[in-house]
């Protein structure tokens, strides 16, 4: 009843939408919003183009957004719910098209996959890229292996920092301080000359915790420098993340009534270290055709101390992508082709000891891969995609134990991928799309040789888990560029087999059949130069198919996400952001049978700003009602069950001034 009620009323948006854009010509538009159309970035297409339900999270979003972190800048985003264990982005994941418990996104950060190697459960370090060096995110939801490769079954988050300035020399710098010991500071230079640009950034933050044993110290920096030449443009890229984390660990509901900002019976300290580079080419020629390269590298290093014992993780990987893309006309049409290669080597080991055992984890992958995508606008108002991707996988998987394990073996993979779409433009300004595609994630290390997601507990390895497969259908429409109402509506099902999922009574990661369906909804509205609202709603089934737990909801996907905000400019200079965020129906992760309550919050954020000359003061404050929640409910493996609670923060909040010369 609830799914048809939601249907018929985003249903009734759309007319709405229609008729927005069905004025005369004198009707106020927005600004054109670009995405990346390939898997490097050699061509930017209008997202009302783009044929999946696609958002930009630009630079004004940004600087406007009262988030400390960037999993709460995208707290706002349809069908995306950011989940942690602690807060400030520490120990996060997002939930994307109703992928939880292990991510469906694939996350990228200027063109190179960046998700760990080995944990699909914490799948990247979200403090090494701090929101002051990102010049915009762009979310693609639905299967996007395609284009983007293995482990986009659910979508893709494309991160993308900041680029040089027009201007020779341009320096911005940023400090804040708030409660909880929270602080930051900021700085980034960058300018560009006829044949030579640059962009640096160096970035510290720091919290002590709003509960004990949860504080955080870290470091970022980012240089690019690039060399235009005769034969081509140049970027050189370097990033470096250092950072402690404390975990204070769960709390039984005994300690979470007394005193919920107590540390748990076992916390955990976590050292990580990354060091990333990569080299860039880009070159365009003449008769529409552009090549482009990239290689890098990267180390992931993670030291871990706590009751249990420690831990070492190391995970080098390195790797390269070469695209090329044809624009042209074929006829009177235009057309847009893109096609490459792609290999990457991941290497993952894992060795944690303790007072009951020694756990050694090893899977070392490699991955080649080719594709190619055609994008066809056919009587103009129409566009067909169709593409194709090959990726081939080689493990080698060693898994040692105390208590007899010694596993090793050789595992191989082979997937295509597809997807084909229709882009329709009925109305000036509205686009409706359609598209099939069979996305994959294949198995990380974790997935392999370890499992669960609540540390210290139990776990057993599966050699023999497969790779996720998720076929999805879905249907759209957006308008874009009407000022007085713009907005998109996506309706998709996704059949999704072999999906891994920790099985909290087995001790293991198995392999499940699961359907995930869902309506996506997104509304912005400026009716006034000072005033703009913006509204999302994402409804979610996300459940088993068959087997045990046959129609049970997945664990940590909520059923409802209701997001909203209004940003007024009351005085010249002045800007007010309020911001609302809305979870229901949240199961508790290893919670299989669906037997606990369902988690729910209501969060109020609001920032405050003023900008005098190059300077820009500002306020933000997140929960501002205090509210006692968590984003990361859970329950303890095997039987019986337990409840245990990963409080999140209460009010914090963070003054602070930003100069640009």
């Amino acid at each position: 009843m609830k799914r048809r009620a939601l249907f018929c009323c985003v249903l009734a948006v759309l007319p709405a939408i229609a008729r927005a854009e069905d004025q005369p010509a004198t009707t106020n538009r927005t600004e054109t919003v670009l995405v990346t159309a390939a898997r490097l970035p050699a061509e930017q297409i209008p997202a009302e183009n783009f044929p999946a339900n696609v958002s930009v999270v630009d630079r004004h979003k940004i600087e406007s957004s009262p988030s400390f972190s960037t999993p709460e800048l995208l707290r706002q985003q349809v069908g995306l719910v950011p989940f942690d264990t602690v807060g400030m982005g520490q120990f996060g994941n997002v939930m994307l098209r109703g992928f939880g418990e292990r991510t469906g996104a694939l996350i990228l950060v200027d063109g190179v996959r960046v998700n760990d190697a080995g944990d699909s459960t914490l799948p990247f370090l979200w403090n090494s890229i701090p929101p002051e060096s990102i010049d915009r995110i762009e979310i693609i939801r639905g299967g996007a292996s395609t284009t983007y490769g293995e482990g986009a079954v659910g979508g893709v988050i494309n991160i993308i920092t900041k680029q040089a300035t027009a201007k020779p020399f341009t320096v911005t710098a940023t400090g804040a301080g708030g409660n909880l010991g929270y602080y930051t500071g900021h700085v980034d230079v960058s300018g560009q000359t006829n044949w030579f640009s640059y962009f640096a950034s160096g970035d510290r933050q720091e919290w002590d915790g709003w509960r004990e044993a949860s504080g955080y110290r870290g470091w970022s920096a980012i240089a690019k420098p690039a060399f235009d030449t005769p034969v081509g443009k140049f970027t050189l890229g370097y990033y470096y993340h250092d950072e402690t984390v404390e975990n204070p660990g769960v709390l039984t509901p005994a300690q979470y009534q007394a005193d919920p900002r107590q540390a748990g019976a076992n916390t955990f300290v976590f050292d990580n270290t990354i060091h990333r580079g990569s080299l860039d080419y880009a070159k365009t020629f003449d008769g529409g055709w552009t090549a482009l390269g990239k290689v890098f590298g990267q180390e992931y290093d993670t030291r871990s101390r706590s009751s249990f014992g420690t831990g070492h993780i190391e995970q080098p990987n390195y790797g390269a992508t070469l695209q090329a893309t044809y624009n042209t006309e074929f006829g009177d049409m235009p057309d847009l082709l893109s096609f490459g290669g792609e290999t990457i080597q991941q290497d993952f080991l894992s060795d944690f000891r303790s007072s009951f055992g020694k756990f050694i984890t090893g899977a070392d992958n490699w991955t080649g891969s080719f594709f190619a995508q055609n994008t066809l606008t056919v009587l103009d108002p129409l566009d067909i995609t169709l593409g194709g991707r090959f990726d081939h996988r080689q493990w080698n998987v060693i898994v040692l134990d105390d208590f007899g394990t010694n596993i090793r073996d050789d595992k191989r993979a082979n997937v295509w991928s597809y997807k084909g779409a229709l882009t329709y433009r009925a109305i000036t300004n509205v686009t409706t799309w359609l598209s099939a595609s069979r996305s994959f994630r294949l198995p990380t290390g974790f997935d392999i040789g370890t499992a669960g997601s609540t540390p210290g507990e139990l776990f057993f390895a599966n050699p023999d888990i497969d790779p996720v497969d998720a076929r999805t259908i879905e249907i759209g429409a957006r308008c874009d560029r009407s000022r007085w109402l713009s907005g998109s509506l996506a309706l998709y099902y996704s059949e999704v087999k072999k999906d891994i999922l920790f099985n909290p009574f087995t001790f293991q990661n198995e392999n499940f059949d699961s359907v995930r369906q869902g309506v996506e909804l997104s509304l912005t509205s400026r009716p006034l130069d000072w005033l703009d609202f913006y509204y999302t709603t994402a409804f979610t089934d996300a459940h088993f198919d068959g087997g045990a737990f046959n129609d049970h909801r997945l664990p940590l996907v909520p059923e409802w996400q209701l997001t909203g905000g209004v940003n007024v400019r009351p005085i010249t200079n002045w800007q007010i952001t309020l911001e609302t965020v809305h979870v229901r129906g949240q199961v508790a992760n290893n919670d299989l049978n669906n037997d606990l309550p369902r988690n729910q919050y209501f969060l109020l954020n609001a920032r405050t700003s003023y900008r005098w000359q190059h300077v820009t003061f500002f306020v933000a404050v997140n929960n501002i009602l205090d509210r006692l929640y968590q984003t990361f409910p859970t329950v303890t493996s095997g039987s019986p069950q337990e409840r245990r609670y990963n409080p999140a923060a209460g009010i914090n909040a963070q003054a602070g001034a930003t100069v640009t010369f």
